[in-house]
């Protein structure tokens, strides 16, 4: 039996929804999840690097939590594997940053769009991908078994309500930038001793977004009332495709 502990935050929601059908289809694996929200997920208490146990500076904090009345600890080190689901290296900055830039040497959107060098844009990539991976090492210090799996990349209809995506979209280099993404994303969370998993390209509907039909915003009654976070947050579908990739690429590969 493989034992997988589940931790993160909101987007942590839809591979706990998706539980029963992961589960069902790999009789070999034992979920449990621990979910916090995002700006306190860092402050919860650590117990010799093996252990979470909340430590709430606000009490009405609680109730944001993913299953409140569950006890408050989870101790890591009895797990094969510990999957932390929910944290995208600041892609958000990188994507304002990037949003109105083009890149030196590539197509241009226009001729006014002003401009920055490739290795300037991936200079912008490392120094946040640098300051999160060492977050997360010193958060687990002593956790061989910690697999970062990669956050989902946004819906491709969430273009509609923001202009910095929608900008990133059209990108000339968007290609470009995605492929230095990930090599740098992948190359940080080495040199931190961090076993990154990447999205799937499958889930991908091109360079830095997620196919529609994945996104939670399906799963509205009225699906043009979706904000923005209805497309940041994914579904059941895209939770259980993607531990798939992983039980193949990773667990399967390390047993």
């Amino acid at each position: 039996m493989i034992r997988v502990a589940c931790i993160g935050n909101s987007h942590l929601a839809a591979f706990k929804e998706a539980r029963e059908e992961i589960e069902g289809r790999y009789p070999d694996v034992r979920l449990q999840f621990f979910g916090l929200p995002n700006p306190v997920f860092f402050r919860s208490k650590r117990v010799d690097g093996t252990a979470l146990k909340t430590e709430h500076p606000v009490d009405d904090s609680l109730d944001q939590l993913i299953n409140p009345d569950a006890p408050h600890a989870l101790p890591l080190d009895r797990f094969d594997v510990v999957l932390l689901t929910s944290h995208s290296f600041y892609l958000s900055h990188f994507f304002k940053g990037m949003a109105g830039l083009d890149l030196l040497g590539y197509p241009q959107s226009n001729e006014r769009t002003p401009l920055t060098s490739l290795p300037c844009a991936l200079d912008m990539i490392r120094d946040g991908a640098q300051h999160y991976a060492a977050r997360i090492r010193r958060f687990f210090p002593n956790l061989p078994n910690l697999v970062v799996i990669q956050a989902p990349f946004p819906s491709s209809e969430a273009v509609r309500i923001s202009t910095d995506l929608a900008q990133i979209s059209t990108h000339p280099a968007c290609k470009i930038l995605f492929d230095g993404y990930q090599r740098v994303l992948a190359e940080t969370c080495v040199n931190e001793g961090l076993h990154f998993s990447p999205a799937p390209n499958e889930v991908l509907k091109q360079p830095f977004f997620t196919k529609a039909e994945y996104a939670r915003a399906k799963g509205l009654a009225d699906p043009d009332a979706a904000t923005l976070s209805d497309h940041i947050h994914m579904n059941t579908r895209y939770a259980a495709d993607v531990f798939a990739v992983f039980h193949t690429n990773v667990l399967t590969a390390s047993v």
